[in-house]
């Protein structure tokens, strides 16, 4: 075997215990296919048929109000009445069990959100998927990314997303979102923004 043959031999391998992990990940009892609805919560609590209590978001956090033999466990503990989880960072996570179900509270786009996830969903897979196409060396290419100076204004408020291009290599190019605040400097952080 050659040295090319050894890297596109590990090349192979290593792509497809990612994708078996990320597949796994997906398709599990509460994974992204188990997602039944997303909810974008307000300041006026809301009931909703997927998620037990009444939600809503406020200077508090997010806050459920569970009616009389509602239940949620959070970190293990069973959690009866009000109960406040707080400013959830953005990109960030809270999850809470509800029976067989789990609730994720997340902060996406500056908004607070539930997302309740349920094992027996109706689009949760029955079946495998099909197999994808096998990965090549051929089918990469390596590329960097910097944060972008321009100063694009949005109409979503002070964080912004901006794309820039940048040149990786003769005749490539590569994209990357940065965000920052209005009339702030460049962000040093380069990657997804979303």
């Amino acid at each position: 075997m050659t040295v090319q043959d050894v890297d596109r031999v590990s090349f192979a391998e290593e792509w497809e215990r990612w994708h078996r992990a990320h597949e796994q990940a997906l398709a599990g009892p509460h994974g992204f296919l188990a997602i039944t609805s997303l909810r974008w919560l307000s300041p006026e609590p809301t009931r909703f048929e997927d998620a037990p209590g009444a939600w809503s978001s406020g200077p508090e956090g997010v806050v459920v109000e569970l009616a009389d033999g509602e239940e949620l466990t959070i970190d293990g503990t069973a959690v009866h009445g009000r109960y406040v989880f707080g400013t959830i960072a953005e990109r960030a996570s809270v999850y809470a069990g509800y029976g067989d179900a789990v609730i994720e509270v997340a902060k996406r786009g500056g908004h607070d959100i539930v997302r309740p996830r349920h094992p027996a969903t109706p689009s949760a897979p029955t079946s495998p998927a099909p197999p994808p196409t096998p990965p090549t060396p051929a089918g990469s290419a390596p590329a960097a990314t910097s944060p972008s100076t321009s100063r694009a204004r949005s109409p979503w408020g002070p964080w912004r997303r901006v794309l820039s291009t940048s040149t990786t290599r003769p005749g490539r190019s590569s994209s990357s979102w940065t965000a920052r605040r209005s009339g702030s400097p460049p962000s040093t952080a380069s990657g997804p923004a979303a």
